[in-house]
């Protein structure tokens, strides 16, 4: 097993956010679906994904958390937006999955261990 490789150290970011917030204790609430967009939360933390190839943006009004909030994605950590009173705009591509979570909860060691795959 290379613990450098970037698919090792992507699973091992979703993990340790998966058990820092403890998402098996919260419900999976489906937060916005279409035909390709899906965002779902567990807790305070934001699963969005897409089946599409093509650039998508969605604005997701329905969220875990409250307006002003900033948000961060755990796979790219300078990745911030703040929450505002329409919600939150994600835009993905090409098949990419973001996973946002409060900016205060990033954990310190996934913020080098993706840099490092950048």
């Amino acid at each position: 097993m290379d613990k450098n490789h970037p698919l090792y150290k992507l699973t091992a970011t979703a993990v340790k956010t998966r058990k820092s917030h403890k998402v098996w204790k919260c419900p999976h609430v489906e937060r916005y679906v279409d035909a390709n967009f899906y965002a779902f939360s567990r807790c305070d933390v934001l699963i969005t994904t897409t089946n599409s190839r093509n650039t998508v943006s969605y604005e997701v009004g329905f969220l875990p958390w409250g307006v002003g909030t900033e948000v961060c994605n755990i796979f790219s950590p300078t990745e911030c937006y703040k929450v505002s009173s329409t919600g939150l705009k994600v835009t993905i591509i090409d098949y990419d999955v973001k996973v946002f979570v409060p900016k205060g909860t990033l954990l310190e060691d996934s913020k080098e261990t993706l840099l490092a795959i950048e």
